[in-house]
């Protein structure tokens, strides 16, 4: 429920904000179009890269270290316990590049196909709204079954941590969850 809910206050943040790119988008040039273009895939194939040189062991690690390290942001400290079951989760968690890879070509793809068409007014607007505030709606099936089985296994793994959480660590993170909170509605003020 709670990521839902944040992915949808980041869907709104980003239809708020897609007249405004709107606006600067009618204004490029097929230059400027063929360099974002470009500048995208570059990146991209990049992040592709950095993923595809690192060994298996290297992409477990990483992937334990970032869970423990954003864990401990709310609850503090984690027992050895907790450290077995992040370690257990991230030597099961499937990565999921590739796929990431090909549902980033089909957007950069309607990217261009739909900047191509910058001029055509409200048929432009709405297709670029869909590409900066849904881009999700374009998701390959694969896509879309891996990033639901990620979140899944990552669900799973919050709700055994939470039944092995001491009270100084829930504590911790009931503050830290209403610090996040007071941010949000901060945000929320600023925007509304």
């Amino acid at each position: 429920l709670a990521s839902r809910q944040t992915e949808a206050y980041w869907r709104d943040i980003f239809a708020q904000a897609a007249p405004g790119y709107i606006a600067v988008a009618v204004t490029l040039t097929d230059r400027q179009v063929a360099e974002l273009i470009g500048n995208l895939e570059e990146k991209d194939e990049e992040t592709w890269s950095e993923f595809a040189e690192r060994t298996t062991e290297e992409r477990r690690a990483r992937r334990e270290k970032s869970i423990t390290k954003t864990l401990q942001r709310f609850t503090g400290p984690l027992t050895p316990a907790h450290r077995a079951m992040i370690e257990e989760y991230a030597a099961r968690a499937r990565p999921f590049m590739a796929e990431w890879r090909e549902n980033r070509r089909i957007w950069r793809d309607a990217l261009a196909a739909t900047l191509a068409d910058r001029r055509s007014g409200e048929p432009f607007a709405a297709r670029m709204t869909q590409l900066i505030a849904r881009p999700d709606d374009l998701w390959t099936p694969q896509y879309r079954m891996a990033i639901d089985a990620s979140r899944a296994a990552l669900i799973d793994l919050l709700v055994d941590l939470d039944a092995t959480l001491t009270a100084k660590q829930r504590s911790a993170a009931r503050r830290e969850l209403a610090s996040l909170a007071d941010e949000v509605q901060g945000l929320a003020r600023v925007r509304g």
